[in-house]
Order: C-alpha cells, then sequence, then structure tokens
C-alpha cells in the first residue's frame, strides 16, 4: 500500500477517535493504530498484523463493533492480507 494511502487511513482514524471527549480517547489504541501503519510500511507484516488485531481488540471494546474506526481497521487489515498475498 503506498504510503499515502496508509497516511490517509491513519490520519482518517486519528480524526475518528479526535472528534470524541478526551476522557474517551485511549493512548493503547491509539498507540496500537500507530503501530500497524509503521510495521506495515516497514514491510513486517507479522508485527503489522499483530498491531491490528491488538487495535481491533481494542477498538471494539471501547468503542462497539459497529464503531466507524472498527470498520476502518478491518479495512486496513485486509489490504495488509492483500499485500502478503493472503486474501
Amino acid at each position: 500500500m503506498p504510503l499515502q494511502r496508509c497516511a490517509g487511513l491513519l490520519l482518517m482514524a486519528a480524526m475518528a477517535l479526535a472528534a470524541l471527549p478526551s476522557s474517551a480517547q485511549s493512548p493503547t489504541l491509539m498507540e496500537a493504530i500507530g503501530g500497524f501503519y509503521a510495521f506495515r510500511e516497514e514491510g513486517r507484516h507479522a508485527e503489522a498484523e499483530a498491531e491490528a488485531r491488538r487495535a481491533l481488540k481494542l477498538a471494539e471494546r471501547e468503542r462497539g463493533p459497529d464503531h466507524e474506526i472498527v470498520g476502518k481497521l478491518f479495512e486496513s487489515l485486509g489490504g495488509l492480507y492483500a499485500e502478503a498475498g493472503r486474501y
């Protein structure tokens, strides 16, 4: 995935979280999302997948399974699988 697309998805995720009150934002979730994109950009797919799964688990627990950030994370995880030829 091109860097521009990764940055765009990370920005959308950050904006979705930024719309929440500061007391509802999770630094751990943001770290997991950031780790996912950093590992993905470096081509470290196993580590990126682990961070994406951690972010998904946190997002689903903190925001609920129907939250926009959960959908974006699933989309990003699917993109990672496609890049790695695991689709």
